[in-house]
């Protein structure tokens, strides 16, 4: 993994969404803080914001299993702790299950602004092509930037933490269903089959109560 210059980020659009990711199966409800791989979408985002790169954020990610508390929610508060002094505008989209929704109601949440964009799209740097085709096809103008080279700009000790992550097999299995995801897009290029499967894999939480993943239908 290459470390940019900070330079390289100059020109990219000052609106900012931030892509949640589902919880692991086994956190503790009492639990908030977000999986490594959202903790280091949101530390790119404060990397770019302490810049004054980016003014506005809206983290996007509803209620997945198995928590109460939101994707986005729980960015946020990761944000606030990391980077107690940053002045930006925060928004939160809740509800979205899978990429396709994340795209669908962050541009509900976005409707009395500049709907298409431009947008910055921040995320894992294996998930990014497939999201930012999904969110293209909404009608969205996004910028794409990976979270990692980011994270590693921050400090040796972040650095050291992006290579160890990158060369997990988490990170593996991430890559290898990543691709098998792009090639759906090819003939799938709504993200219908990949809602699917990205639904499959979560669990709505509502006060608590189990809900199932609501149908393409709703």
């Amino acid at each position: 993994m290459r470390v940019p210059d900070i330079s390289e980020y100059q020109d990219i659009p000052r609106t900012a969404i931030v892509l949640g990711r589902k919880w692991d199966a086994d956190t503790p409800p009492d639990v908030w803080l977000p999986p490594i791989e959202a903790r280091m979408r949101v530390t790119a985002l404060g990397v770019l914001a302490t810049e004054g790169l980016v003014d506005t954020a809206a983290f996007s990610g509803g209620h997945t299993r198995p928590h109460s508390i939101s994707e986005a929610r729980s960015m946020r508060m990761y944000l606030d702790e990391e980077f107690p002094d940053l002045q930006i505008d925060k928004l939160l989209e809740e509800k979205s299950l899978d990429t396709a929704a994340n795209a669908r109601l962050t541009g509900e949440l976005f409707q009395d602004i500049a709907r298409g964009g431009p947008f910055t799209l921040i995320s894992s740097g294996a998930s990014l092509w497939r999201q930012t085709r999904i969110f293209e096809e909404e009608g969205f103008d996004i910028h794409p930037v990976a979270a990692e080279p980011l994270v590693a700009l921050r400090s040796l000790e972040h650095a050291a933490m992006v290579r160890k992550y990158l060369r997990s097999p988490r990170h593996q299995k991430t890559q290898l269903l990543e691709l098998g995801m792009r090639g759906l897009l090819t003939v799938d290029r709504k993200g219908i089959l990949t809602k699917r499967i990205s639904s499959s894999e979560r669990t709505r939480f509502d006060e608590g109560l189990r809900v199932e993943p609501r149908s393409d239908a709703e």
